[in-house]
């Protein structure tokens, strides 16, 4: 499996859209251009319904379709006038009555002019704004990413979640789990069990299945650590003196999302579980279990076969 970051930002962006009420969205769709001739790949389309209002005592309206197309682009640096240019073009070819833009880093002046003057809208989506808005639901629907069968016997092939991250496959019985940094759903297979596993789109968490006996029966243990642990594990694990000092620790809080999980200190999973510890002059060290943990859970992960 691959990194696509991407594909994980249209597919995020999808979700946000799909809280819009009454609208039809759908994602990565061909569509024949009639300018063009040719197919165009529109990253989401948007049908939303409006009435236009004649006599409101009468009840008098005209009910119309508004057809949206979203570009997604998840770029390191503001959008500019020439991938603006390409929007307005696509937006003309599939004969959209208007377009939006969105990305993580904003559009330069220039652009945002050309923008407004061809019914192109705009607008900011930040990752971590993607990981506020994208806190679990236990409404939340996701077929079974292992059997992923038609149910034509009338079983759902849902999963039953657990908590945020851990579910069941209501048909098969199989283990999903929801990365805690991207949110997307994975399955894992028995043969990947007690296999230090990484999230497919590279975010930077890892999960492991270990199996433990209890009353005679095999039960699955999931560990999952999101990208903070693993890299606070990682770094202090990859030094000679196994500790981070606290400008080190500083810094990679600062490059992970760790605001968004509710916690006061991004740290405490690790200290409470006694995987790490703070020591002299404020260095936070990886511990002897940490090390442990580490080397048979985190370290070489293999990507999960049903992402």
């Amino acid at each position: 499996m691959q990194s696509y970051e991407w594909e994980w930002y249209e597919k995020r962006i999808t979700e946000l859209f799909k809280r819009v009420k009454g609208a039809t969205i759908q994602h990565n769709v061909k569509e024949l251009g009639k300018i063009s001739k040719e197919l165009r790949q529109i990253d989401i389309l948007i049908f939303a319904p409006l009435d236009i209002i004649i006599d409101k005592r009468m009840g008098f309206r005209i009910p119309i379709e508004i057809k949206i197309i979203v570009d997604c682009k998840n770029r390191s640096r503001p959008i500019d006038l020439s991938e603006i240019g390409q929007i307005i073009t696509l937006k003309s070819d599939v004969e959209a009555h208007m377009a939006i833009v969105v990305s993580p880093k904003g559009i330069t002046d220039g652009a945002k002019k050309q923008a407004q003057n061809q019914g192109v809208l705009p607008i900011v989506v930040t990752h971590d704004l993607i990981a506020a808005a994208g806190k679990w639901d236990k409404e939340d629907w996701y077929e079974c990413r292992i059997c992923e069968w038609d149910c034509e016997d009338g079983i759902p092939n849902y999963i039953d979640w657990r908590n945020e991250n851990v579910g069941y496959c209501g048909r098969c019985n199989s283990l999903n789990v929801r990365c805690p940094e991207c949110h997307e759903v994975f399955g894992i297979l028995e043969g990947e069990y007690e296999t230090p596993l990484q999230c497919g789109y590279e975010c930077g968490s890892a999960f492991y299945v270990e199996l433990t006996i209890v009353d005679h029966e095999r039960v699955q243990e999931v560990h999952i650590f999101d990208m903070l642990e693993c890299r606070l594990l990682s770094e202090a694990y990859n030094k000679s003196n196994h500790r981070l000092t606290q400008k080190e620790y500083e810094k990679i809080v600062s490059e992970t999302r760790w605001q968004y999980w509710e916690v006061d200190r991004p740290e405490i999973v690790l200290t409470e579980e006694c995987l790490m510890e703070w020591g002299e002059q404020d260095c936070l060290y990886i511990t002897t279990e940490g090390i442990k943990v580490y080397e048979s859970m985190i370290k070489d992960p293999e990507y999960p076969v049903c992402g």
